[in-house]
């Protein structure tokens, strides 16, 4: 299995994750719960240290600028080609 297949199954394995894209990286995290919002700070922070499935650096070959690895597994999910970024 290549590393885009893998990451488009964990995309698969894992509707409703949230993306976070920016210039240099990548990461997917999970949904935040219901009412997160009203939990105790120490609470929502303990949440987001243990949130995150996946990110760019745990693939060599998807660690590029923009996103770009994880457009190409939601596009073999979608069977759309990307052109440009």
């Amino acid at each position: 299995m290549t590393e885009v297949e893998e990451l488009a199954q964990i995309i698969i394995d894992n509707p409703g994750a949230v993306a976070y894209i920016d210039n240099d990286n990548w990461q997917l995290n999970k949904l935040e719960p219901p009412k997160f919002e009203d939990w105790e700070d120490e609470k929502q922070e303990e949440w987001y240290e243990n949130c995150e499935i996946v990110a760019s650096r745990d693939f060599s070959t998807l660690e590029v600028p923009y996103g770009y690895g994880l457009l190409e597994a939601m596009a073999l999910i979608l069977k759309i080609k990307i052109r440009s970024v």
